[in-house]
């Protein structure tokens, strides 16, 4: 029984890691006020990040704006705010720390909770409480795990279809 338990655990985890690893979002550009524009802009606005050209540049940046057809930058190095179009652009990348707080919340609740169900004698007085108190445990751990490593966002910029991908 502990065999399957140990197998399923490890499935699980292999399953909500790689879930967690990558999203994609269509980020429409026909219209400048859409909610995925919107989103875009708010995440990069005072993140460090970097944009990967098509030649293959990569300039690194702390504050993108995006608009329809054209992004601004700040470069790291440098107090100019740069305009250039986004035929120009591959990929926008930056990390979001706060998403991955509860990605890794929700995985660390679900690991204390199956590690409560394999480890905690069901038969005593306190069984409820000591697995409720492992999975508590669980959801802080993983959220500060989470938090720190945080979740890489990568826009693909693909002018001919307009529309960004979020992966």
């Amino acid at each position: 029984m502990r065999k399957n338990s140990y197998l399923l655990l490890t499935i699980l985890l292999i399953i909500l890691i790689l879930s967690s690893c990558s999203r994609t979002k269509p980020l429409m550009q026909h219209n400048e006020r859409s909610k995925s524009m919107v989103e875009l802009n708010y995440l990069g606005k005072n993140k460090e990040s970097y944009i990967r050209f098509n030649s293959g540049k990569i300039v690194h940046a702390t504050t993108i704006e995006v608009t329809e057809d054209s992004l601004k930058y700040k470069p790291i190095n440098s107090d100019d705010i740069k305009k250039i179009s986004l035929k120009e652009i591959k990929s926008i990348h930056f990390k979001d720390h706060y998403v991955s707080i509860f990605d890794g919340s929700l995985f660390g609740y679900i690991g204390g909770l199956i590690s409560g169900f394999l480890y905690v004698d069901r038969d005593s007085d306190m069984s409820g409480l000591a697995i409720a108190g492992i999975s508590a445990g669980g959801m802080i751990i993983g959220a500060i795990i989470g938090g720190f490593i945080g979740s890489k966002i990568e826009y693909k910029i693909n002018s001919n279809k307009k529309y960004i991908r979020k992966k």
